[in-house]
This record gives C-alpha cells, sequence and structure tokens, in this order.
C-alpha cells in the first residue's frame, strides 16, 4: 500500500520508502536529515516529484507481510514476527485498514527473513 504525503527532508525517517506509482521507481531514506535542517528553512521541496506526480510512502498492511517477515522498533528494539501470514480475505473484503505498525510513537521497520 501507499499513501500520498507532504513531507520534507526531515519528516522522513531511515529505510522509508518513497515510490512512484506510475513507473514504480523507488527510493530508500538511507541518512535521515539534520533536525537543524527542519529550524534553518533550508529544504524548501514540500513533495518528492516523479513522473509529474508526489511520490507516495510505502505502508505495509498485514496481507503484505510473509511469514519470517519481522517488524522492529529501532528506539527500544520491540520485535514482532509473523508466524502464520494472513488469508488475504482482508484484500476481497476490506477487513483491515491498519497500514503502519507503530511503537514508541514511529512506524516499526520491516526486516525479511532471508
Amino acid at each position: 500500500m501507499t499513501e500520498v504525503i507532504n513531507a520534507r527532508c526531515y519528516d522522513l525517517k531511515k529505510e522509508q520508502v518513497l515510490v512512484c506509482e506510475h513507473c514504480g521507481f523507488e527510493l530508500t531514506v538511507v541518512n535521515e536529515c539534520e533536525k537543524a535542517c527542519e529550524d534553518e528553512g533550508c529544504c524548501t521541496l514540500s513533495q518528492f516529484i516523479c513522473c509529474n506526480e508526489p511520490m507516495k510512502l510505502r505502508t505495509y498492511s498485514c496481507y503484505e507481510l510473509k511469514k519470517g517477515d519481522s517488524l522492529v522498533c529501532e528506539n527500544c528494539g520491540f520485535e514482532l514476527t509473523v508466524v502464520k501470514e494472513c488469508n488475504l480475505s482482508c484484500l476481497t473484503e476490506g477487513c483491515c485498514d491498519l497500514t503502519e505498525f507503530v511503537c514508541c510513537g514511529e512506524q516499526m521497520k520491516i526486516k525479511r527473513e532471508e
């Protein structure tokens, strides 16, 4: 899943992914912007654009997580591991509207089983 965001560089967190839904181009945040950028107003870019449309922040729903995947909180180390995959009924029934897993006020990061 994806959602449109109006985010400046200092709003994005490490490992978040921006996606162009038109061509599939993706960007991953490798290093977070210094907080000073927000205070100094040095970044005037309010959206990341590709194919003349705003890129969207990738989020995950239960049906996109696979057995063995983990969700990790970078602040406290809390970790959840998928032991049973979703039966995909959410795709047709629309029963799951959860698009992010949050701990300590921030989106948990996905760790894929290799």
